[in-house]
């Protein structure tokens, strides 16, 4: 591994353990936020910050992105429920095909 990977590896474990924490402990905000914010910055590190942009920046994963980030806004404001499902939304948005209707 390169050290910077390994150091973003690790951020992302902490992250999700802090995370899965805070939610065991019916939602405490602050391990929530500390968890959201090492898996945030722990991911770009992991897999490179210029595939990271062009992954979140692509036009057609946009509004995902955008719903994520509201998701993350209203963690790191103290609504750890809403943001965490507002966060799914946004995730699931980023990572599914986009089904067309005809």
């Amino acid at each position: 591994f390169v050290p910077d990977r390994k150091t973003g590896l690790i951020m992302c474990a902490a992250g999700a353990m802090a995370t899965m924490l805070g939610i065991s402990l019916f939602f405490e905000k602050n391990l929530i936020r500390v968890g959201n914010i090492l898996l945030v910055l722990g991911a770009p590190i992991v897999v490179g910050p210029a595939r990271a942009s062009r992954y979140v920046l692509a036009p057609a994963k946009l509004r995902a992105t955008l719903v994520f980030a509201f998701g993350f806004f209203l963690i790191l404001s103290g609504r750890p429920l809403l943001g965490i499902c507002v966060e799914a939304y946004g995730t699931s948005g980023r990572t599914t095909p986009v089904w067309r209707t005809h």
